[in-house]
C-alpha cells in the first residue's frame, strides 16, 4: 500500500511566526514529486500551503545550504573569427573593444553582420555570438509579393555559424518566444497591412505575440463630413511691432474639404485628426466613448500658429476671458521669430532676439513687475557665454530697439575680465546688456580660464594648445553657476584624454569644498573604474569613494563593486543576460537578494520575482496587461493590474486599474488574500475635457471612506487652476476637511493651501519655492541658477545637498549608490526594491546573521499618497526621504521632482509645467497624462519619449517618458545627439510623424531614424574621389608657407575642396533620402535640408547621430584629416567659409562634427 511520506527538519519556523529577514515562504500546495526546500535562515509554512496530495510521494524542507541559490554570471569570452558567407552580399562591421596590434590581431570586438539579396534589400540580420553564451541574435527579413516588407520578424538566439548566413530563421523565432501560458508562440512577428495601391499606407498594425492576436491597430484614411469641424479664423493687426491676432467664429468646414485621418488603438479608442491641403493640422480628437476631446489649431493670415484651444475651451466661444485661461496664444514680428506668447493662467511671456536671431532676453508676468528680464549672451560660435538678470524697465518692442541699434553682439575671451556677483568672468562685457545686470551662470570653452585648478589625479589630458593635431578646441572646459537666492557659487571643471573624452571633473561647491572624480576608461569609452573624492567644506576630511565595473564580450555591465574610504569591497550588482541581451537577473549586496525579471514578447516586463512565490526573496512584483484576475485585458500597453508581496507578512496584495477612452485612470480598486475588504486603499476618479480632477474617492483600510473630494476651478469651471477643494467624507485622514481657497500669482504659481496649514509660498525666477510658510514649521529652499537645489532649511534642520552627498546640520547623512545608498550614520549598505516607475518599495540591508533584513517597507495609493495600516514599521535613516517615483518627500507632504513640486493626496502640481507646449491637450498642472501606472514623470516636466530602434535605424517602438527625447538601440544602449538642441527639434518632428500611426508604440520598422553609413562606404567615396592624388596635391603645395600671413597655394587649394570635392552634405541629404530616412513634414527646401531636417546618419564603430550638414561636416574633418591639414587650421578655415558664404559663424554642433570627423580611425584609402 502506497504511504505518503513528510519530512520536516527541526529549527523550521513555526507557520505565521513572522519575520524580517530573508527567508522561504511556502503559500501554495505542492505540485512537485520528492520536492525539496532549503534555506540557510528559515522557512515559514502559511496558509494555503498543503503537501498531502498522493502525487508529491514526499516533501522535505530543511535549514542548510539554499536549494534556491543566486544565479551567476556567464563568463564567456568569444573567438572574434568570423566565417562569412562568400556568395552572399553582405555589409560586415567590427567595433574594437580593445586595441587591436600585430601581436594581438583578434581583439576583443562586436561584430554584425547585415546580407543583402539580388535587389539591394536586406534579408537577414546577425550580431555574431552577441549572446551571452555565444550564440548569434539572428533577425529575418522576409518581403511580400510586392517587395514590400510586411512582417518584421523578432531576433531570435541560434547556435553560431561564425558569421555565416543562417537558415530556419522564423522556426527557430516560433519556438524561442513563448505565450502567457508558457507554450511557444507562432507569431514571433509584428504585420502591417498594406493599401494596395502605390501609396502602400498601412491599414493596420499588429504587434508580435499570439496573446495580442485580432488586436491591432487600425487606420482610416477619409475626408471630413459637413459639420464635423468648426472654422476658426483670425482678423490680425499689427502693434508694438507684433501681430496680434483676434479669434473668430466662421461656422464649419464643408463636406471632403479636409484630410482626416483615423488611428484606433488595440483597445478600440480612437485618434482622429483633421489636415488642410497645406498639410496643417486644424484638429486633433480624442474619442473618449460618445464625448469627443478636441484641440484646435488655429493659424493667421501668414501660415502662423496664432492659438491652440485645448478640449475645455471648445464650445464655449472665443470670450478673451475664457482664452486667456484656457488658451495658448502667439504673436511674431516682421522676421517670423516667436517675440510673445500667453500659455494657460499665465500671463504673457516675450523674447527678444539679436541680429543673428538668437533669443537674448526673456521676460514673464513676474519679472515684468519687477522690471527685470533673463538675458543670454554668446560668443561668436553661438555658445552660452554667461547669462544672468537684467534690471531694465522698457518694455518688449523698446528692447527689441535698443538690440537691433547695439551693434555687435558676441562676447570675446578676457585675459582680465571683470568682476560682478563675487565672481571674475574672463569675458569682455560687450555684448548686450552691459550694465545694471545679476550675473547667474558662466560658460568657458576652448581653454581653461585663469585660476582653474590643474587636473587633481595627474593624468595626462588635452590642454588648449595643440598636441598632435589635439586640443581643448570646441570642448566644454568649464562652468561657474550662482545660487539664486545668495553670492554662493559653484565652480565646475572637466578634463578630456587625447579622444576627447571626459575622464576627470572637479566640482568647487558654495561651502568651500569638493566633490572629484576620475574615470579610467576602456578603448570603447566606458568606464571600468571611477573614484570619487568628497569634502563638504575646506575644514572637513575627504571621503574617497571607488567604483568598478566589469563587463562581458559584448560591453554589457555584468559587475558594479563600491567601496568606501578603504573599506570592505562591496558588490552592489552582478547581472545575469538572457539570450536575447535583456537582463535576467541581479545578485544585489553581495549576494544577500537575488531579482529575477520576465518579459513578455514585447520585450515588456512582467515580474521582478514572483509575488506568488517568494522563496527567499523579500519583494515580489508582477505587472499584468492581458492575463489579469479582477478586471479586463489591456492591450494597449496600459498595465491591467499588479500584484506585489513581501517577506513582512507574505500577503498578496493587488490592484486592479480601469481606464477611460483617452487611457486616463478611472479606478485603482485593492485586494488581498488575507481576507481584507476589497473596498480597501482604493482610488476613484473623475475629469473634466483637459485632465483636471473634478473628484477623487480614496478609501483607507478596512474600505471606510477617507476622502470624496470635489474640485472647484476658477472662472466657473473654465480655468485649469483649482481653487478649492471640498472633503464630504468629514475624515481628516488622506486630504483635510478643506473648503479653504486657494491662489495663485502671476506665473499659475500655487502661493497658499489653507487646507494643509501653508499660508504663504514664495517663488524665483524659476518658479521654484524659496520659502514655504505653514503651520508646521517655515521652510527656506537654495537653490543654484540651473535649478539645484542645494540647501533646505526646516525649523532647526538644515540639510546640504552636495552632489548627492546629503547633510544635515553639517553632519553626513548617507550617499547614493546605483541600487540604495550607503548610510553613515549605520556605516550600512541600504538596497531599495523599485517597482517599474521606481517607487521605492522595500529597503533592506545585511543583518546580524548575515541575510538580508527588512528596514523598510513603502506602498503607495495609484497616485502617490502611502498606504498605512500595514507594514509600517521602519528602521531607515529618518533623513532618506526618497519614496514615490524615487522623489523626496517634504515636510509639507509634497514630492519634489526638480522642476515642481507635486502634492500626491491630489493627484496634480501647484506650478504651471514648464513644457507645457508640448502636450496642449493636457492640463498644465495634470501628474503623468493621469495614468500615474504606466507613466512617470522624473522631473516634473513634460512628458516626451525613448525612442528604441534596431541596428538599421528603424524605429521599433516609442515609449512615452518625461524629460528629452533619448534615442536607445533594442539593447537599451543611448544614442547621443551631436546637435542636441536642432536634433531634438528633429526627433520631435519623427515623434509627431509617427505618432500619427501609433499613438503608444511601433512594433515594426515603419519609420527610418538614422541611414548606417558603414566605413567601408566612406573609405570607397574617398576613393572614388581619388583622394590619393589629393593627398599629393595638398603636400606639395603645403611645403610654399602654410604658415604664411598671405593666401598661400596651399591655403587656397584647401578652400577650393571645403568647397567642392570636400562638401559632402548634398552627399549626405541624397543618402538619407534614398533610404527613406526623411519625413514630408520637416522636409527644407534645397537639395540639402537645414540642420535638424531631413534625418540622421550613424557612422560605423560611432555612437553619434548626426544631421545631414553635420555628417557632411564629420565627413569633411575626416577627408582634411587624410591629407594632412591640421586640425585647428581646419576648424577655422570651415568658420571663416561659412561666413563669407553667408551662412553665419559655425555653431558649437558644427566644429564637433569637424574635431569628430577628423579623429574617426576607421578609414582606410588607397595611398598613390
Amino acid at each position: 500500500m502506497f504511504k505518503f511520506k513528510h519530512f520536516y527538519t527541526m529549527g523550521i519556523l513555526i507557520a505565521g511566526t513572522l519575520s524580517s529577514h530573508a527567508q522561504i515562504i511556502l503559500t501554495n500546495p505542492v505540485t512537485e514529486q520528492n520536492k525539496s526546500v532549503t534555506d540557510p535562515y528559515s522557512i515559514r509554512l502559511l496558509p494555503g500551503f498543503n503537501a498531502a496530495s498522493p502525487a508529491v510521494n514526499s516533501f522535505r524542507a530543511s535549514l542548510g545550504v539554499s536549494s534556491n541559490p543566486n544565479p551567476t554570471p556567464n563568463n564567456y569570452a568569444p573567438n572574434p573569427t568570423a566565417s562569412i558567407s562568400v556568395n552572399e552580399n553582405y555589409v560586415y562591421s567590427r567595433t574594437y573593444l580593445a586595441p587591436r596590434s600585430s601581436s594581438d590581431p583578434a581583439a576583443p570586438q562586436q561584430q554584425s553582420i547585415s546580407y543583402f539579396d539580388g535587389l539591394g534589400r536586406p534579408k537577414q540580420e546577425l550580431s555574431i555570438k552577441f549572446t551571452p553564451n555565444g550564440q548569434d541574435l539572428v533577425s529575418d527579413i522576409p518581403y511580400d509579393s510586392f517587395g514590400r516588407q510586411v512582417q518584421s520578424w523578432l531576433p531570435v538566439p541560434m547556435n553560431t555559424l561564425n558569421g555565416n548566413i543562417q537558415s530556419g530563421v522564423q522556426a527557430a523565432a516560433r519556438n524561442h518566444y513563448k505565450k502567457a501560458d508558457g507554450s511557444t508562440d507562432p507569431l514571433a512577428y509584428g504585420e502591417k497591412i498594406l493599401e494596395n495601391s502605390p501609396l502602400d499606407r498601412v491599414l493596420a498594425q499588429a504587434a508580435p505575440g499570439s496573446d495580442w492576436d485580432g488586436k491591432k491597430i487600425q487606420f482610416q484614411y477619409q475626408a471630413n463630413a459637413d459639420g464635423e469641424v468648426y472654422r476658426y479664423t483670425t482678423s490680425t493687426s499689427w502693434s508694438n511691432n507684433a501681430t496680434v491676432s483676434v479669434l473668430g467664429l466662421s461656422g464649419t468646414y464643408g463636406a471632403n474639404s479636409l484630410y482626416k485621418n483615423v488611428v484606433t488603438d488595440e483597445d478600440g479608442n480612437s485618434t482622429i485628426e483633421f489636415k488642410n491641403g497645406q498639410g496643417q493640422t486644424l484638429l486633433v480628437r480624442k474619442k473618449n466613448g460618445s464625448e469627443n476631446l478636441d484641440t484646435y489649431y488655429v493659424y493667421n493670415e501668414y501660415n502662423q500658429l496664432a492659438f491652440v484651444i485645448p478640449p475645455l475651451a471648445i464650445d464655449k466661444g472665443v470670450d478673451t476671458t475664457l482664452l486667456n485661461e484656457l488658451a495658448y496664444q502667439y504673436r511674431y514680428d516682421g522676421q517670423n521669430r516667436l517675440v510673445e506668447k500667453k500659455l494657460p493662467g499665465k500671463d504673457w511671456e516675450y523674447m527678444v532676439y539679436d541680429k543673428q536671431d538668437r533669443l537674448v532676453l526673456t521676460q514673464d508676468g513676474k519679472l515684468r513687475q519687477q522690471n527685470k528680464w533673463l538675458f543670454t549672451k554668446y560668443d561668436k560660435f553661438g555658445r552660452v557665454a554667461y547669462t544672468g538678470l537684467l534690471d531694465s524697465a522698457p518694455g518688449r518692442d523698446a528692447q527689441q530697439s535698443n538690440m537691433v541699434n547695439f551693434g555687435g553682439n558676441n562676447e570675446e575671451r578676457s585675459a582680465s575680465g571683470f568682476a560682478q556677483n563675487g565672481a571674475t568672468v574672463y569675458y569682455s562685457s560687450s555684448a548686450y546688456p552691459v550694465i545694471n545686470f545679476t550675473l547667474l551662470t558662466v560658460n568657458y570653452y576652448d581653454e581653461y580660464p585663469p585660476g582653474s585648478p590643474a587636473v587633481f589625479n595627474g593624468a595626462s589630458v588635452l590642454g588648449s594648445n595643440p598636441v598632435n593635431g589635439r586640443s581643448t578646441k570646441g570642448l566644454p572646459v568649464a562652468s561657474m553657476v550662482k545660487n539664486i537666492e545668495d553670492n554662493g557659487w559653484t565652480k565646475s571643471y572637466t578634463w578630456y584624454d587625447d579622444k576627447a573624452r571626459p575622464v576627470a571633473t572637479e566640482s568647487q561647491n558654495h561651502l568651500g569644498g569638493y566633490t572629484r572624480t576620475s574615470s579610467v576608461l576602456a578603448f570603447s569609452g566606458v568606464p571600468t573604474s571611477t573614484t570619487t573624492y568628497h569634502k563638504r567644506d575646506a575644514s572637513s576630511g575627504e571621503m574617497v569613494m571607488k567604483e568598478d565595473f566589469s563587463y562581458d564580450h559584448q560591453n554589457r555591465l555584468v559587475k558594479h563593486t563600491h567601496q568606501l574610504n578603504g573599506g570592505p569591497l562591496e558588490v552592489l550588482t552582478e547581472n545575469i543576460y538572457n539570450e536575447l541581451g535583456q537582463l535576467e537577473s541581479r545578485n544585489i549586496g553581495n549576494g544577500i537578494q537575488s531579482i529575477k525579471n520576465e518579459y513578455n514578447i514585447r520585450g515588456a516586463l512582467t515580474k521582478m520575482n514572483d509575488p506568488k512565490n517568494l522563496l527567499n526573496k523579500l519583494f515580489g512584483f508582477e505587472l499584468k496587461y492581458i492575463n489579469p484576475q479582477n478586471t479586463s485585458k489591456k492591450y494597449n500597453g496600459n498595465i491591467a493590474e499588479t500584484d506585489w508581496a513581501t517577506q513582512s507578512d507574505g500577503t498578496l496584495r493587488r490592484y486592479s486599474y480601469q481606464y477611460d477612452g483617452v487611457n486616463r485612470l478611472k479606478e485603482g480598486n485593492y485586494w488581498d488574500n488575507a481576507g481584507a475588504a476589497s473596498g480597501s486603499y482604493a482610488e476613484k476618479l473623475n475629469y473634466d475635457l483637459n485632465g483636471n480632477i473634478t473628484g477623487l474617492q480614496r478609501t483607507g483600510q478596512g474600505a471606510g471612506l477617507m476622502d470624496q473630494l470635489s474640485y472647484t476651478y476658477d472662472q466657473a469651471g473654465n480655468s485649469n487652476k483649482l481653487i478649492r477643494v471640498n472633503d464630504a467624507s468629514g475624515n481628516a485622514a488622506g486630504y483635510p476637511v478643506g473648503g479653504n481657497t486657494i491662489v495663485y500669482d502671476i506665473n499659475g504659481n500655487m502661493v497658499n493651501h489653507l487646507d494643509k496649514g501653508i499660508s504663504n509660498i514664495a517663488y524665483n525666477y524659476l518658479n521654484l519655492p524659496s520659502s514655504i510658510t505653514a503651520s508646521i514649521g517655515n521652510t527656506d529652499y537654495v537653490y543654484r541658477a540651473d535649478g539645484s537645489k542645494v540647501r533646505k532649511v526646516f525649523g532647526s534642520k538644515t540639510t546640504d545637498y552636495l552632489d548627492g552627498f546629503q547633510y544635515e546640520n553639517g553632519v553626513l547623512q548617507f550617499v547614493p549608490t546605483a541600487e540604495g545608498y550607503y548610510d553613515l550614520t549605520k556605516n550600512k549598505y541600504i538596497y531599495n526594491y523599485t517597482d517599474h516607475l521606481g517607487n521605492v518599495r522595500l529597503s533592506y540591508t545585511k543583518g546580524a546573521s548575515g541575510g538580508a533584513e527588512i528596514i523598510e517597507e513603502n506602498n503607495y495609493y495609484p497616485f502617490g499618497l502611502k498606504h498605512q495600516g500595514y507594514n509600517s514599521n521602519s528602521l531607515a535613516n529618518n533623513t532618506y526621504q526618497y519614496k514615490y517615483n524615487g522623489k523626496e518627500l517634504q515636510e509639507t507632504g509634497m514630492y519634489d521632482y526638480g522642476a515642481r513640486m507635486y502634492m500626491p493626496e491630489l493627484g496634480r502640481w501647484g506650478v504651471v509645467d514648464p513644457l507645457a507646449e508640448k502636450m496642449r491637450r493636457h492640463s498644465p498642472y495634470n501628474y503623468a497624462f493621469n495614468n500615474p501606472i504606466r507613466f512617470i514623470d522624473p522631473d516634473g516636466m513634460s512628458a516626451q519619449d525613448i525612442i528604441k530602434i534596431n541596428a538599421q535605424g528603424y524605429v521599433q517602438e516609442i515609449i512615452p517618458q518625461e524629460g528629452a527625447h533619448v534615442v536607445q538601440d533594442m539593447n537599451g544602449n543611448q544614442l547621443e545627439l551631436n546637435d542636441p538642441v536642432n536634433d531634438q527639434k528633429q526627433l520631435q518632428a519623427l515623434v509627431d510623424y509617427a505618432g500619427t500611426m501609433s499613438e503608444y508604440e511601433l512594433q515594426d520598422a515603419e519609420v527610418r531614424l538614422f541611414t548606417p553609413y558603414s566605413s567601408k562606404e566612406m573609405s570607397d567615396s574617398f576613393n572614388k574621389l581619388g583622394i590619393g592624388d589629393i593627398n599629393n596635391t595638398a603636400r606639395s603645395l603645403q611645403a610654399f608657407g602654410e604658415q604664411s600671413l598671405i593666401m598661400t597655394p596651399w591655403m587656397l587649394y584647401m578652400g577650393w575642396l571645403g568647397h567642392g570635392d570636400f562638401d559632402f552634405a548634398g552627399e549626405m541629404s541624397a543618402l538619407v533620402q534614398k533610404t527613406d530616412n526623411a519625413y514630408n513634414p520637416i522636409q527644407g527646401g534645397g537639395a540639402t535640408p537645414p540642420d535638424g531636417a531631413g534625418g540622421f546618419i550613424k557612422f560605423e564603430g560611432n555612437n553619434t547621430l548626426y544631421n545631414v550638414y553635420d555628417a557632411g561636416n564629420f565627413k569633411t574633418g575626416k577627408a582634411f584629416q587624410l591629407i594632412g591639414a591640421p586640425l585647428d587650421v581646419l576648424k577655422n578655415g570651415a568658420n571663416t567659409s561659412s561666413i563669407l558664404t553667408g551662412k553665419g559663424k559655425d555653431s558649437a554642433a558644427d566644429q564637433q562634427a569637424i574635431t569628430n570627423g577628423y579623429n574617426y580611425n576607421r578609414v582606410q584609402w588607397k595611398k598613390r
